[in-house]
Order: C-alpha cells, then sequence, then structure tokens
C-alpha cells in the first residue's frame, strides 16, 4: 500500500487504528516502542518494551519515575537537550542510554524519536522506538563516554563542501547543547580569542599547503564567558587526484592542566628560593648572633653615654638584620612562626591605626568587619606584616588617589570551591581577609607572576618584589592561601584565607620572667655549639647570668661529656651541627640516659621539619638565632623551673 507518511507516523497510524497486535513482531525483534506527553510528562511503553526489560507488562508512569526506575544514573540528562534539539531546532531525536533489566543487568538502547504537534502548532506528544543495540554501537557510545571524561571532541572540516562535522564532545568543550546549531568554519575560526585567530588561521593554511599534519594550543571563550585553553592536534585528507580536500582532527581541553602546571613551577621555584635563602639565613644568622652578642656585653660594661648610643643604633641595625632574615624565612616557608589565638578583626584596628598615616590624603579608606569572626591561629608579627604588605601594595597601584576598603568574614569552603579553583587548601572553614583598591589593576598577563620573588612593576629602588611573595609564604605556612582578583582599569582584590580554630580560649600573654641572681646560682648548662664565635658570646652571657657552663663543639663531644658527668641542669644546643650527631638527636641520646633532663634548642636555620618526631619534646623550647639576651636568660629559666 503506497503511503507518504514516514515510518514513524506510518506506526502512529497503525497504532490509532488497533495496530498494537504488532506488539508481537516488535517484541522477537527486540523493538520497543515509547509515548510521551509533552503536557503530563506521563510515559507509556508497550508490552514488547516491558519483556525488554524483564517486566510483566507495559504500562505507564512520569518521565521521571521512569528515569529514575529505569535508565542508568549517568545517563538522566541526555533525553532533554535532545527533546530540546529536536523540538525547538528540528535536529532528529537520538539517544543511547542504558536502560535497567530486571536482573539488575543495564542494556544498551538506542531511542528514535518524533515530536508530533497539536492545531496550534504546539509540541502534543512524542513517540518513540527503542531497540537494542550491538557491540559496535556500544563502542560507540564508549568513544563518547570516553571524549566526555578526558574533554575531548573530534571534528572534520570538507573544502570541497564546506561541511563541518562535530562529535558530542567538541560542542560540550564550546559550551553548546549538541545538535542545536549548525557549525560552519567561519564559526569556528570566530571562537578563538582575537589574538590568538591569526595564529590558529596560519596553522591551518599552512599544514593544507603542505599536506602535513599540524599541532597548536589556542584560547577559546565559551557562551558563560569562560575562558579555555584547547590543545588541538590534526592532519589532512588526501582526494584521490593527490589534492587536500579535508582536515581533521581532535582538541582537548587543558585549561586545568595547565593551571596545575603553573601551580608546580611556582612550588618549584619557591622552593629551590626557599632552599637558598634557608642556607643564607643559618649563616647569616650566626654572624649576626655574634654581633649582637658582643654589642650587648659592651652595653652592660660601660656607662659612656656616647659609647651607649652608637651600641644601642649598632644593636638596633643588628636586629633590623634579623627581622630581614626572618622576611627571607618568611617567603621560605621556613620562619619560625609562634602561632596564637588572634581575633583578625583586632590585627586589622591596630595595623589600620597607624598604617593610615603612610596613606596620601587622596586615598579614602573604608574597614568593614564582621561581627562574631571566627578565631584563627598564626603568628601575630607576620599577620600584621601581611596586611601591611597589600595595604601599602594598595597605596603604590592608587598614585593619583582612589578608595582601599579592608573586610573581613567567615567562611565555609567545600571540595568543590576548591576543586573549581585549583587551591591547595583543606575543606573547613576560614577567615578571610580582603583588601581592595579602584587603582590601575593588574594585567592578566602578569597575574601568574605576581607572586614570583623579586617580580615588580615599580621603578628601581622603590620595591624589592618580596613583599607578596613573603606574605604568600606566610600564608601556605599557616596552612591558609592568598588570592587575586583584579581588572585593569577597575581595580585589584586580595584575599587572605586564614584556617579557623576551633577553641575559643583566649589568647595569655606571657608572663614576665625576672632573672635573680641566687636563681641561676650553681645551674650547669652543657652548651653544644660548633661556630666558635657564637659560642663565646654564650659562654660570657650565661656566666655573667650566674650559669656554670661547659662548651662542646658538636653533638658528638656533648655526648661524651654528659656520659661521663650526667649532672647538668639543662642541655642548650644548636640543631645543626657538624659530626654524627644534631641537636636533636643528642638530645634523644642524652634523655637516654636522663630523661628528665631540660632542653632548649637554637637555630640560625628555623627548618622546624628536621627536628619534629625526633627527641623534641612538646614542652621544649626553640629559639632563632640571633637570640636577645633577655629573651636567652627567659627561655633557660622556664625550661628550668617547669
Amino acid at each position: 500500500m503506497p503511503s507518504n507518511l514516514s515510518d514513524l507516523e506510518f506506526i502512529q497510524a497503525l497504532c490509532e487504528d488497533g495496530g498494537l497486535r504488532l506488539s508481537d513482531t516488535f517484541s522477537e525483534a527486540g523493538i520497543g516502542l515509547l509515548h510521551l506527553d509533552l503536557a503530563t510528562r506521563d510515559i507509556s511503553f508497550s508490552r514488547s518494551l516491558a519483556e525488554r526489560l524483564g517486566l510483566d507488562t507495559g504500562g505507564h508512569s512520569s518521565q521521571l519515575d521512569v528515569r529514575q526506575m529505569f535508565v542508568h544514573p549517568d545517563d538522566h540528562w541526555m533525553p532533554e537537550p535532545a527533546m530540546i534539539a529536536h523540538i525547538e531546532h528540528g535536529q532528529p531525536y537520538e539517544t543511547l542510554m542504558r536502560f535497567k533489566h530486571a536482573n539488575g543487568q543495564y542494556l544498551y538502547c538506542r531511542t528514535i524519536a518524533k515530536a508530533f504537534f497539536d492545531a496550534d502548532g504546539k509540541p502534543d506528544k512524542m513517540i518513540g522506538i527503542v531497540r537494542e543495540v550491538d557491540a559496535h554501537e556500544r563502542g560507540k557510545e564508549a568513544m563518547r563516554r570516553a571524549e566526555r571524561m578526558v574533554k575531548l571532541g573530534n571534528w572534520h572540516q570538507s573544502l570541497t563542501t564546506g561541511k563541518t562535522t562535530w562529535s558530542e564532545g567538541m560542542f560540550i568543550i564550546h559550551g553548546v547543547v549538541p545538535g542545536t546549531m549548525d557549525v560552519s568554519e567561519d564559526w569556528v575560526f570566530d571562537q578563538f580569542f582575537a589574538e590568538d585567530r591569526p595564529r590558529v588561521r596560519d596553522e591551518i593554511s599552512n599544514a593544507i599547503a603542505r599536506a602535513s599534519p599540524f599541532e597548536f594550543r589556542a584560547r577559546i571563550s565559551t557562551p558563560n564567558d569562560e575562558v579555555l585553553t584547547l590543545h588541538i592536534v590534526g592532519d589532512v585528507e588526501i582526494g584521490a587526484k593527490g589534492e587536500v580536500v579535508a582536515y581533521y582532527g581532535v582538541a582537548r581541553d587543558i585549561t586545568h592542566e595547565l593551571q596545575r602546571e603553573t601551580l608546580l613551577i611556582q612550588s618549584q621555584k619557591a622552593e629551590s628560593i626557599g632552599n637558598m635563602a634557608g642556607g643564607v639565613a643559618h649563616d647569616f644568622n650566626n654572624h649576626l648572633a655574634v654581633i649582637l652578642g658582643n654589642l650587648e656585653l659592651m652595653q652592660e660594661e660601660t656607662d659612656d653615654p656616647v659609647l651607649q648610643r652608637h651600641i644601642k643604633t649598632c644593636i638596633n641595625a643588628a636586629t633590623n638584620g634579623a627581622e630581614l632574615t626572618k622576611n627571607m624565612l618568611s617567603f621560605a616557608r621556613k620562619a619560625p612562626l609562634v602561632p596564637q589565638l588572634l581575633d583578625i578583626n583586632q590585627v586589622v584596628k591596630n595595623t589600620d591605626q597607624w598604617a593610615r598615616r603612610t596613606l596620601p590624603a587622596t586615598i579614602s579608606t573604608e574597614v568593614s568587619l564582621q561581627a562574631g569572626l571566627w578565631k584563627t591561629e598564626v603568628d601575630r608579627s607576620s599577620a600584621e606584616s601581611a596586611l601591611l604588605n597589600l595595604i601599602l601594595n594598595a597605596r603604590d597601584a592608587m598614585p593619583d588617589g582612589g578608595k582601599l576598603t579592608i573586610e573581613t568574614s567567615n567562611m565555609r569552603i567545600d571540595d568543590d570551591f576548591i576543586h573549581n579553583r585549583n587551591e591547595d587548601l583543606q575543606p573547613g572553614r576560614y577567615v578571610m581577609l580582603s583588601v581592595s583598591d579602584t587603582g590601575h589593576g593588574i594585567p592578566e598577563s602578569m597575574l601568574n607572576s605576581i607572586f614570583d620573588p623579586f617580580f615588580t612593576t615599580k621603578e628601581p629602588g622603590k620595591g624589592t618584589g618580596l613583599g607578596l611573595s613573603m606574605v604568600m609564604g606566610f600564608m601556605k605556612q599557616s596552612n591558609g592561601t592568598l588570592r587575586v582578583y583584579s581588572e585593569v582599569g577597575t581595580g585589584t582584590t586580595f584575599n587572605a584565607y586564614f584556617k579557623a580554630a576551633y577553641t575559643a580560649e583566649a589568647d595569655q600573654p606571657a608572663p614576665t620572667i625576672t632573672l635573680v641572681g641566687e636563681q641561676t646560682k650553681d645551674r650547669r648548662i652543657l652548651v653544644a655549639e660548633d661556630e666558635t664565635g657564637v659560642a663565646d658570646i654564650l659562654l660570657r652571657t650565661l656566666s655573667n647570668a650566674g650559669y656554670k657552663v661547659t662548651l662542646a663543639e658538636n653533638g658528638d663531644v656533648a655526648k661524651a661529656i654528659f656520659e661521663k658527668d650526667p649532672h647538668f641542669d639543662l642541655l642548650l644546643t644548636d640543631i645543626v651541627m657538624p659530626g654524627t650527631l644534631q641537636g636533636s638527636a643528642l638530645a634523644k641520646e642524652l634523655r637516654a640516659i636522663r630523661g628528665d633532663l631540660p632542653v632548649v634548642f637554637m637555630s640560625g636555620y628555623a627548618n622546624e621539619a628536621m627536628v619534629h618526631g625526633n627527641g623534641l619534646r612538646p614542652e621544649d623550647i626553640r629559639l632563632m638565632k640571633p637570640v636577645r639576651r633577655r629573651d636567652l636568660l627567659a627561655a633557660l629559666e622556664k625550661a628550668l623551673n617547669k
């Protein structure tokens, strides 16, 4: 019987005319029928489809129920975009989904459907044919799934017909619903960044001219303004007469991969320079210890006001040198931090009071502090220094004036936040300190470099390029991070994330210790120090304070002395020394002989990882060279009186 109806329309006509007798035939052929009421979203399925799924009879249910009961969870998303493409854009409806059999196994089934419209032209219903597919079709679907997993797409561009063919993966990469638009060669080129477009065209043109493969990276912008970097590899297709008739290839989204590479490179650079900074700091701090110790001894031995003034100036210079070393170690993430429970709001108030004096009258300041801000456990001086660095950065970004805004807030950071931004953080509660300016902004090309050591856009002599590096180093060492958001001509915002503390204990200032000569009389101190100048200063300082001091040039000698005479009241030891026993190992060996021996550690290197779990006890005191006389004596008295 001749007919101008399509197959689906023909089947529909048969069904409306009692054609359900075809059900047995469909069942034998492995075919089932679906009917979707677009108004109610109810789905009816034939007896043949029910049998394919191991059910007794056909039936009907809501579209949502059918998906939840019979469709694999990973395939729930497929019908909707296919329906939109079919009804609104006239694209064929076709899906390959996994349907669940009553025995728990999944069957790969292809659904081909057609929409029907009422008299007013509104979509009324859809009728579909569901057929179990063979291994070849399952393989094609597996390839599509693989494309989605690795953010890959393949394409083909005919030079004879001008037709552009995209895989589903290409649509997904570009943020377009698969099949909802006709892709052309010109449209594809327009998706690349304007500055990348000429290079992309040259790569393709050269490949066609040479009849050779091509490979390049380029950036695209998606409809939701997301910037992606694609790695494109392709080749040309040769026709029967030896001419190039097409070119084709694959594109892979490598945006997150490049971000991870950038973070790795930054981490490696920081580690290399950090190791160098740590080594320099070790030697420099030993020299400063000698200078500072001799100056303090001279200060005690003279009453001449002129000499006292000169000595005080020199002591200040040596102290500033020690602070510079601490800043270097802060960048290297090896600074000797003293965490304490802090209210960042109070840090902002304290810093803001005197930092405003450094700002010109053309810069207005607004401070917005969240009430009930969580406490955080960080080093106070480093936190204040970090905030000051950010304020000064903001000031320098507004030479013609502007507005500086400092804000605090509580934040909960989850896994999605960390993954989407490639943050090196643990999920949990954080205190965010935000410093914003309305300055000139930072170009995108520089954003990845601003935390590099010695990187600066300031004129020679007006910046070392270490400020942001040290802030980032401090934040990382404190289990937080620093992030920047900037727009040229609008301004810049730095957000510092501090890990929130889970204790509500108030920060108690350390008690002031007053040393009395009688308290130190006859106390015996074993000092292990390999630097002769430092050892000499320690001998004179401690002897003047009333201690009886025995010097050892390294850990091995100190152990031999202690084995002969274990009646020392305290061990004062450097951490890094030549010989077999480092300071931490020496403490462990001596405590094996006498378990109650108090130990005070000193270091010019300050790498705490060298002592963790290797002889160090929670009550042990660590001092960073150079040590002021009052701090050294207070530490010894505290250790002896525990």
